[in-house]
């Protein structure tokens, strides 16, 4: 079954994008590794909060960053308890463009 949108983060948050319609895990961050790698062959899109991504390892974070599909995204969670970074300067350094 492919699933168009999945949010992978907390439980208040996750509830705002549950009304929305949108699929959503809200894993134990121990266990987030598994979740990903699971759930990258079932959805399209995946909206994960910047609390969540860091949770992972660096490289780990760097690996799915990278992935064309599904593209995952980065988000606020609802109290931004963590910034997410910034996407144009993430993507200038991946590409080797420095200021």
């Amino acid at each position: 079954m492919l699933i168009e949108v999945l949010f992978i983060g907390d439980e208040v948050t996750a509830a705002g994008f549950r009304l929305a319609g949108v699929t959503v895990i809200t894993p134990d961050k121990e266990k987030l590794h598994e979740v990903l790698a699971k759930v990258c062959d079932q959805a399209s899109l995946i909206l994960i909060t910047a609390e969540f991504m860091e949770a992972l390892d660096s490289q780990l974070q760097k690996e799915y960053m990278m992935k064309v599909s599904p593209m995952i995204v980065v988000i606020a969670d609802i109290n931004n308890s963590v910034p997410v970074k910034d996407l144009a300067v993430q993507v200038r350094r991946t590409l080797g463009i420095l200021e």
